[in-house]
């Protein structure tokens, strides 16, 4: 049986799946940037989700969708609590504010009607690398 090839997806698909990528691997450079130590849960969810998403697995889109609006939640209080406390312009408000831009991206092509259709397409019209 041939692998799914990444050249062969929806373009609204491919873009999710990189800003999703680029989200997570810039959330958890920026935790070990800022704090000196990265949370495993967090690593091993946003791994997790990054296999998921793309091995085409329609249940894995929609879990890693709703951890990301989770996420998105988090980053805006976050963002909250830094403002309230008068470090607006600081890393950390920069940081939550590029992670909520990052996983918001993302979760918009993942939710989008090109992506939705292809992950919940039949399994024998995925495009695979016959190669």
């Amino acid at each position: 049986m041939g692998e799914k090839k990444f050249s062969r997806f929806p373009k609204k698909v491919k873009t999710g799946i990189l800003f999703l990528f680029s989200a997570w691997i810039f959330f958890i450079i920026s935790q070990v940037a800022l704090s000196g130590t990265v949370s495993l849960l967090h690593t091993t969810l946003g791994m997790l989700c990054c296999v998921m998403v793309y091995a085409i697995r329609n249940g894995g889109r929609i879990a890693c969708i709703i951890y990301n609006v989770a996420l998105i939640a988090a980053g805006l209080y976050n963002l909250y609590i830094l403002i309230g406390s008068g470090m607006l312009n600081s890393a950390p408000s920069a940081v939550n504010l590029v992670n909520i831009i990052l996983f918001s991206i993302a979760t918009y092509y993942l939710l989008s009607g090109e992506a939705a259709s292809f992950y919940k397409s039949d399994k024998e019209n995925l495009p695979k690398d016959t190669d």
